[in-house]
C-alpha cells in the first residue's frame, strides 16, 4: 500500500481507504496485462516508425492575397485607428 500512497500523493488526490483499495486492485490488473506483453517474442519484428505507413506530405509555401486592413475591419463592431476594439477581460484593482 506504500506505493499506492506515493502515487496518490504525487497525483495530489484525496482518496478514502476503500478508494485506495480499488485503485490498488486496478493497478495490479494493469500490471498483469503488461507482464503478458513482456512475454511476446519480438526478435524477428522490425522496428516500427509509423503505425499506418503513411508519410507526411508537405506542399511548398505559396503567398496568396490577403484582406486589406479596411476589409479585415469592415465587420468589426468597434475600431479605433485601424485596430479592433474589444471589451476588457481583466479588471484592474
Amino acid at each position: 500500500m506504500a506505493k499506492i500512497d506515493d502515487l496518490i500523493q504525487l497525483a495530489k488526490l484525496q482518496l478514502s481507504p476503500e478508494e485506495k483499495e480499488i485503485i490498488a486492485k486496478q493497478l495490479d490488473e494493469a500490471w498483469e496485462a503488461v507482464k503478458v506483453l513482456e512475454q511476446v517474442d519480438l526478435d524477428n519484428i522490425p522496428p516500427l516508425t509509423h503505425p499506418t505507413g503513411l508519410r507526411n506530405l508537405t506542399r511548398p509555401d505559396k503567398v496568396e492575397p490577403s484582406l486589406t486592413q479596411a476589409e479585415a475591419l469592415s465587420n468589426a463592431k468597434r475600431t479605433h485607428q485601424g485596430y479592433f476594439v474589444v471589451d476588457r477581460i481583466l479588471a484592474h484593482k
